[in-house]
C-alpha cells in the first residue's frame, strides 16, 4: 500500500471509533503521558490541536494550562510556527479548518523542551506518516527537544514505513503505553 492509501485507511478507522472507545483510549494516553518524567519536567511544550478524532490534546492542554506553557502551530508560507495560547478559546480556524493560535509571539525552537506530534500511522521504528504536506517533518528537522507522537495502537503498521524525508520520533504513546 502506498502512503495515500495508508492515510485513507487510518482516517477511516479513526472515524469508526465509538465515543466510548475514543474517551477510554484518550484517558489512557493522557495517563501514560502524565507518567513520563520528561513531561513532568517540561515547561515549554509544543502541541497540536487535535482534529477529527486524532489522539486528543485538548484535555491535556486544559488540565495543565495553569502550570505549563503550551504552544500550538500555525501554518505560514508552508512552514509551521508555534505560538502560545492562554486558553482553549485563544484560537481561530486556520489551515484545513484546524484551530490556530491568535498570538503573534512565536516561540524559538531552542526554547522548546518537549513536543507532542500528531500522526496518522507509525511503525515500530517510530517513523510517522502525517497528512502529507510535510509541515511537521520540516519543523522536526531543526528541533532538538524530546518529540513524542500520540496515537491509537491500531495506527501502528507491521511493515517499515517509507521514510525518505520523514523524521523519527523519540517515542509514541498509545492507549497501551509508551513505545
Amino acid at each position: 500500500m502506498d502512503k495515500i492509501q495508508l492515510r485513507r485507511q487510518m482516517i477511516q478507522l479513526r472515524y469508526q471509533m465509538s465515543d466510548s472507545q475514543f474517551n477510554d483510549y484518550n484517558s489512557l494516553i493522557i495517563s501514560h503521558l502524565e507518567n513520563m518524567d520528561a513531561f513532568k519536567k517540561a515547561s515549554h511544550i509544543a502541541i497540536y490541536m487535535s482534529y477529527k478524532n486524532e489522539a486528543d490534546t485538548r484535555n491535556i492542554i486544559s488540565k495543565y494550562l495553569d502550570i505549563k506553557n503550551f504552544y500550538i502551530p500555525r501554518v505560514e508560507h508552508n512552514d509551521l510556527h508555534f505560538y502560545p495560547i492562554q486558553s482553549l478559546n485563544d484560537v481561530h480556524k486556520g489551515y484545513f479548518g484546524i484551530d490556530e493560535p491568535n498570538s503573534d509571539q512565536e516561540i524559538s525552537k531552542e526554547d522548546l523542551d518537549f513536543m507532542i506530534v500528531p500522526l496518522l500511522l507509525f511503525d515500530k521504528n517510530h517513523y510517522r506518516i502525517g497528512y502529507g504536506k510535510g509541515f511537521y517533518d520540516c519543523y522536526l528537522k531543526s528541533v532538538h527537544c524530546l518529540k513524542i507522537g500520540l496515537a491509537y495502537s491500531y495506527q501502528e503498521i507491521e511493515n517499515t514505513l517509507p521514510h525518505d524525508s520523514d523524521i523519527k520520533l523519540d517515542g509514541i504513546i498509545t492507549e497501551n503505553g509508551l513505545l
